[in-house]
């Protein structure tokens, strides 16, 4: 029942049903515990999702080859100077890269990556600044209020996002068109599927769909929204 609005500033469709946003539900209250599959014992919740997807995306524009592996683990590696690094080094490397990917910090250390991720970011700004816009790749204009080299970056980045992802998702929906399975919820870097159990065989597609374009994603499953484990 959800209603989208993708005539956004940033390039994220807005989501909301009854007062409710669907895309930014509570993940530590309960709430997603309360959706469930319509199909009782014989349905599953199933999440795909993109894998470090600004990441990738931002790689990708500037002809950047990241791993086909973990992004994440590969940056921890390089801001801690190790191979292996533990689970607290983990979370706290994600952070870092928020910080550096969206202009909150400049360290960038030896980090060949976020040295690249600026100048892009400078060459967008440049762009901005000459023709106040810049366009995507399907050819949207993106103007920004009060812009900044930051705040062109960050519309830049959730555009490429929405571009990319939806057209994929749209091969999703095709091939799930008169099935059982149904996609139920798109939320920037992921789609729910309410999957009836008799059509577990679609997974493999729809992960090859979800990944055209070179982006991994993983896969979780679970009886309820709060519940869901990586397969």
């Amino acid at each position: 029942y959800s209603e989208y609005n993708p005539y956004t500033a940033t390039g994220r469709p807005s989501n909301k049903y009854g007062g409710i946003n669907f895309a930014a539900l509570n993940k530590n209250d309960g709430t997603r515990q309360s959706f469930i599959s319509r199909y009782g014992e014989d349905g599953l919740l199933i999440q795909f999702d993109y894998e470090a997807f600004h990441l990738r995306l931002v790689a990708a524009q500037m002809g950047y080859k990241l791993p086909e592996t973990s992004v994440h683990t590969f940056l921890a590696q390089q801001y801690y100077g190790k191979e292996e690094v533990n689970p607290d080094e983990y979370e706290a490397s994600k952070a870092r890269t928020f910080s550096l990917m969206y202009g909150m910090s400049e360290d960038f250390g030896g980090v060949e990556f976020f040295h690249k991720v600026r100048q892009y970011s400078e060459q967008l700004w440049e762009i901005y600044r000459n023709v106040s816009s810049v366009k995507t790749k399907t050819g949207k204009r993106i103007t920004v209020d009060e812009p900044s080299a930051n705040k062109v970056f960050n519309y830049s980045v959730q555009w490429l996002e929405t571009e990319t992802a939806l057209q994929n998702v749209a091969k999703v929906c095709e091939l799930l068109d008169n099935k059982l399975t149904k996609p139920i919820l798109y939320t920037y870097d992921a789609i729910l599927l309410d999957l009836h159990r008799s059509e577990a065989a679609l997974l493999p597609r729809i992960k090859h769909l979800l990944e055209d374009g070179g982006y991994p994603t993983r896969m979780y499953k679970g009886k309820n929204y709060n519940e869901l484990e990586m397969v």
